[in-house]
């Protein structure tokens, strides 16, 4: 049975009236979820960071720092993007900045600097890390700890002082992580022999060192000079060759005198009253 055209231009029209209306629900019912989880995200936010992350507390210039930084990462620029990370801490220290900087470091195969920043990020409480960067961030740590060796320095006497490659160390009780390598320790204290140490350090080492100093030995002080005079002082063979030297020179004084006065005999004292 064929239908009146005007009745299928109605039937038309009513479809599209009817899926206009189905798509603007379908609209209206997107945009009410959207905006409920929008609401959802900003009440959610601050309790799993811990702080707001408000962009009006940072510092002018400090975002572009971070997005240049970023962007040097990710090209390889690890330099670049250190040299950028810097500046931005600089600016406004914070969690993020320390994260950063710890990716960087490990990047570039510092593993000790890297283990230092990134613990700092996970403890600071400037902008803390979320749950996300949490776990990458740890992840990231172990990986620098991985390429390191623990050393535990034990010394005698107490008050010893020590240096690690010419860097003079603070604390001599904490472990040290050393990266992969010979290192060279120096060990001073005041009465004592200094000692140098090298030692070969491979990732994942533990090791104790046990440094014992030597007492300097006792130095033995010159004789004093007058004891050394005494002792010619009383030298017989030194008198004796001044006890010579006098008599010659008395024998001498009276021949000179003899052959100045004509004086062919008598006593001294004659000699002497005939001047």
């Amino acid at each position: 049975m064929e239908v009146p055209s005007g009745e299928r231009v109605r039937h038309t029209t009513a479809k599209h009236a009817r899926q206009r209306l189905h798509m603007v629900g379908l609209l209206t019912a997107l945009g009410v979820l959207l905006g409920q989880w929008s609401v959802a995200h900003a009440q959610q936010a601050p309790a799993s960071r811990g702080v707001s992350e408000d962009a009006t507390t940072e510092p002018d210039g400090y975002r572009a720092l971070v997005n240049r930084a970023v962007e040097a990462h990710q090209a390889g620029n690890f330099a670049v993007a250190r040299g950028l990370f810097e500046q931005a801490h600089a600016l406004y220290p914070n969690a993020r900045t320390f994260r950063g900087l710890g990716v960087v470091a490990l990047e570039m195969h510092t593993y000790v600097e890297a283990e230092t920043l990134l613990v700092q990020a996970l403890e600071s409480n400037v902008r803390p890390l979320d749950s996300e960067l949490r776990a990458s961030s740890q992840e990231l740590l172990e990986r620098a700890r991985s390429f390191l060796g623990r050393v535990q320095l034990v010394v005698s006497p107490e008050e010893t002082e020590a240096a690690l490659d010419g860097r003079t160390l603070a604390l001599l009780g904490a472990p040290l992580l050393l990266e992969h390598g010979e290192h060279i320790f120096d060990f001073r204290a005041q009465g004592f022999l200094p000692q140098q140490r090298p030692l070969q350090v491979l990732a994942g080492d533990e090791l104790l060192l046990h440094i014992v100093l030597t007492p300097q030995p006792a130095v033995r002080g010159a004789q004093p000079r007058v004891s050394s005079e005494r002792g010619i002082i009383k030298s017989p063979w030194l008198w004796s060759i001044v006890g010579v030297a006098v008599a010659g020179g008395v024998a001498a004084a009276v021949l000179l005198a003899r052959r100045d006065t004509g004086y062919d005999g008598g006593s001294t004292a004659q000699v002497v009253g005939a001047r």
